[in-house]
């Protein structure tokens, strides 16, 4: 799988994340999301790029006592993005987010969840555009 997912990323530009659809192996069916790497390869990236709009201090201070491992965001992030996959037609990007939100915090430790719920709230705080 992760020999597929390198394979799209050198035959495209991946910017953000890409539905990429199904993928079939023997007899199982698999919905594919990338997540560009750059971007998510660390808790680091993936808080600094949801809060790219806060300036470097604050995202330090925010960094500093943000409770998760890397492997705890890269999760939350795979999963948010990997939630979009079941939307609804007709949903508006707000709506589709805040669904994509509550699918993914609901699989997350009360402390990962809140974590997350605050990266966001305060994210879109310092958003010019609040619907991502």
């Amino acid at each position: 799988m992760r020999d597929y997912a390198l394979e799209i990323y050198a035959s495209k530009e991946v910017a953000h994340s890409a539905l990429v659809g199904d993928v079939v192996i023997g007899d199982q069916k698999y919905k594919v999301t990338t997540v560009a790497m750059s971007n998510y390869n660390d808790k680091d990236g993936i808080v600094r790029r949801m809060t790219s709009r806060m300036d470097d201090e604050s995202q330090d201070k925010m960094l500093s006592n943000l409770p998760g491992s890397s492997e705890e965001w890269i999760r939350f992030m795979g999963r948010h993005e990997g939630a979009h996959h079941s939307r609804p037609d007709g949903l508006s990007v707000l709506a589709e987010e805040v669904r994509a939100d509550k699918i993914t915090i609901a699989d997350l430790s009360p402390e990962m969840a809140l974590a997350a719920q605050d990266v966001r709230a305060l994210s879109n705080c310092h958003d010019k555009n609040p619907y991502t």
